[in-house]
């Protein structure tokens, strides 16, 4: 990111205006939780792990820390699975 000279942002104030890289945008691949929540999780081997319960969030890197894996009918057991480990396939 690089912030812009005063003269240009439009304002005598100490405000600045910053510009962003055009890869600092969402990309195609943006969707609420609530979307999320009820998915299967699918192992690579093609096993039905469960659904996703919920997400979990690491509000200091600003990103998804854990899905909430939800398995077993009655008795559910949750467990959590590291977000890297998943990846996202069209409905």
């Amino acid at each position: 990111m690089s912030t812009l000279p005063p003269d240009r942002s439009g304002d005598d104030s100490n405000g600045s205006i910053v510009e962003r890289d055009a890869g600092d945008e969402p990309g195609h691949m943006v969707t609420t939780s609530d979307v999320l929540k009820g998915s299967k999780i699918i192992a690579s081997d093609g096993e039905d792990v469960g659904n996703v319960f919920d997400i979990v969030l690491d509000l200091h890197r600003g990103r998804i820390a854990y899905a909430v894996a939800s398995s077993g009918g009655t008795g559910e057991m949750l467990c959590a699975i590291p977000w890297s480990a998943l990846t996202s396939s069209p409905p």
